[in-house]
C-alpha cells in the first residue's frame, strides 16, 4: 500500500498525546508510515511526550516555538510531510482499530477520488464511547452538501498529496473552520468515498469550543466567503448557509446579552432563509407555550 504521512498537531495536549499517537502506532499498516507531530508552542510538556516515542515519530516546532494556531501548525507537518497520502488526527482523539487501512482501502479501489472518510464516535471524559460524529451517511458528501453543514471530520480524512499540492494547504488565517474550506476545496474538483465504518474517537472535553461560539462562526463566514469567490455555488446555496451563520452568530451575541446584535443577524437569517425562520419562530413559540 501506498505511504502515508500522518499529520497530528498538538497545543498543551500532554494529557491526551500518548494514546493519540499509540493508537496510530497500533494501525498495523503494512506501507511506509511517517507521524508529524507539531507542537504549536505548548507549555505543560506535549514534546517531551512525543519526542519521547522516537521513529516513525517526529516532532516539528515553529521557530522560536511559536504559537501559530492550528492551521499554520497543520502547514508545518504538510512541509514535512515525504509520502503519496495524508491523514490527520488531532492530538486529544483516537484512531479506532482498521481504520487507516479502510480508508486506504477505498482510495485505492476509486483512483478518481480525492479522499476518503469514514464516520466516528464520541469519547467521553468518563471513557465511554457514546453515538455518531455525523449521521451516518450511505454515499458520499458533495461539495454543496459540505458548504452547507460540514460532515467531514479531520480525523477520518485520507486525502492524495499531489490534490494538495493542486488546491493548496490550511489557509493560515483561518483557525476556525479552516478544515470545512480546504475540503471544500478538494470536492470542488474530486469526488469523495465514504467508508461505512467507524474509524476514529472525538473526544469532548471542556476545552472545546461549543456552536454557540462566536469565533468559530466568524470563522464559518470567513470559509463562506472564499467559497462566494471561487464562484462554485449557486446564489440560493450561499443565501442558505449565510442565513446559519447569521443564526448562530445570533446565539452567540443573546448568550453575550448584546440583544441588538443578536437581533439583527435573527432577522437577516429569516430574511435569508424566510421558510427556515418561520419554522424555527414556531418551535420558540411552542416551547414558550409549553412552559
Amino acid at each position: 500500500m501506498e505511504g502515508v504521512s500522518v499529520v497530528v498537531p498538538c497545543y498543551n495536549a500532554a494529557a491526551h498525546l500518548r494514546p493519540c499517537l499509540e493508537s496510530i502506532l497500533a494501525q498495523g499498516y503494512p506501507g511506509p508510515l511517517e507521524i508529524l507531530v507539531a507542537d504549536d508552542g505548548s507549555t505543560d510538556g506535549s514534546g517531551d511526550v512525543a519526542a519521547a516515542f522516537g521513529p516513525p515519530v517526529r516532532l516539528l516546532r515553529h521557530p522560536g516555538g511559536a504559537n501559530r494556531g492550528v492551521a499554520e501548525t497543520r502547514n508545518l507537518c504538510l512541509r514535512e510531510a515525504t509520502q503519496p497520502l495524508v491523514a490527520f488526527l488531532d492530538s486529544d482523539d483516537v484512531w479506532l482499530p482498521g481504520h487507516l487501512v479502510a480508508v486506504a482501502v477505498a482510495l485505492e479501489e476509486h483512483p478518481d477520488a480525492g479522499l476518503a472518510y469514514d464516520n466516528g464516535a464520541y469519547l467521553l471524559d468518563d471513557g465511554r464511547v457514546a453515538g455518531e460524529r455525523f449521521p451516518a451517511r450511505h454515499r458520499a458528501i458533495s461539495a454543496e452538501e459540505l458548504l452547507l453543514d460540514c460532515g467531514l471530520a479531520v480525523d477520518g480524512i485520507l486525502l492524495r498529496r499531489r490534490v494538495l499540492d493542486e488546491v493548496g494547504v490550511f489557509e493560515p488565517g483561518l483557525n476556525y473552520a479552516e478544515d470545512q474550506d480546504l475540503w471544500l476545496r478538494v470536492l470542488e474538483r474530486y469526488p469523495a468515498v465514504y467508508v461505512p465504518c467507524k474509524g476514529w474517537l472525538y473526544r469532548r472535553h471542556a476545552g472545546q469550543a461549543s456552536s454557540h461560539h462566536a469565533a468559530l462562526w466568524h470563522g464559518a463566514q470567513q470559509t463562506l466567503e472564499r467559497a462566494r469567490q471561487r464562484g462554485h455555488y449557486p446564489e440560493r446555496l450561499l443565501r442558505k448557509r449565510q442565513a446559519v451563520i447569521d443564526f448562530r452568530l445570533g446565539s452567540a451575541a443573546l448568550a453575550e446579552r448584546r440583544y441588538l446584535r443578536a437581533g439583527w443577524h435573527f432577522g437577516r437569517a429569516a430574511w435569508l432563509d424566510p421558510i427556515r425562520g418561520v419554522t424555527v419562530v414556531t418551535r420558540w413559540l411552542g416551547q414558550g407555550l409549553g412552559r
